[in-house]
């Protein structure tokens, strides 16, 4: 039977309910229901722009907060291994930051820095490990520690950290859209401290020059 006039009120606070309805069910699915893959993009946009940040210190420390929301209460956290020196720089889920001497295997640097999106997955490495023995030392370093991928953050120099990403408790493989996600949080930190070193550089080469130029003044 055709609707009467009466029942138009209910037709549309029926399509009302199913449209509100629509539109929070991605949300709460964000919420409740996300699988691993759809948290570590969020902390990684977080991370990218917490790292928009000038000072660089202060850039990698949101950054590594971001993305130890993450990893839950028991994960690993995230680190950035400086490759100039020894030193691994972690930062805990209440903000505090740790710093110690760490590096990574130079190897491991060097197959990151090849791979396309410059980030190395652990299940890549397990997956030619047979094939391929002289990885497994790369693989069993990553498995030790907790890490589920690593990615190059190069300056104009080349690479200048690596960046390490706790597995947490995931079970399944990264996504392209995590790989991706990883290489744009490495270029935005890449960036902010090679500006920095660029900064650092110039002023060095001013206190240098700036004898000779007294010299110079002085004649």
């Amino acid at each position: 039977r055709v609707a009467g006039p009466k029942s138009a009120p209910l037709v549309a606070l029926a399509c009302a309910t199913a449209a509100f309805a629509s539109l929070g069910a991605p949300l709460l699915a964000h919420r409740f229901l996300a699988p691993a893959a759809v948290r570590w993009l969020t902390a990684l946009d977080a991370a990218t722009r917490a790292g928009m940040t000038p000072d660089p210190e202060a850039a990698l420390e949101a950054a590594l907060l971001a993305m130890r929301g993450a990893t839950g209460q028991r994960g690993t956290d995230p680190a950035f291994y400086h490759l100039g020196v020894p030193e691994v720089v972690r930062v805990d889920r209440a903000g505090y930051v740790h710093r110690e001497k760490g590096e990574p295997p130079a190897r491991l640097v060097e197959l990151a820095d090849g791979e396309p999106e410059r980030v190395m997955r652990r299940e890549a490495l397990d997956a030619v490990e047979v094939r391929r023995p002289e990885v497994r030392p790369l693989s069993l370093w990553l498995s030790e520690r907790g890490y589920a991928a690593v990615a190059i953050i190069r300056d104009e120099q080349g690479p200048v950290a690596l960046l390490a990403v706790p597995a947490g408790a995931r079970k399944r493989p990264w996504t392209l859209e995590e790989g991706r996600a990883l290489r744009s949080l490495a270029d935005r930190l890449g960036a902010v401290i090679g500006a920095s070193a660029q900064l650092s550089r110039s002023r060095m080469r001013e206190v240098e020059l700036r004898p000779e130029l007294g010299r110079v003044g002085a004649d």
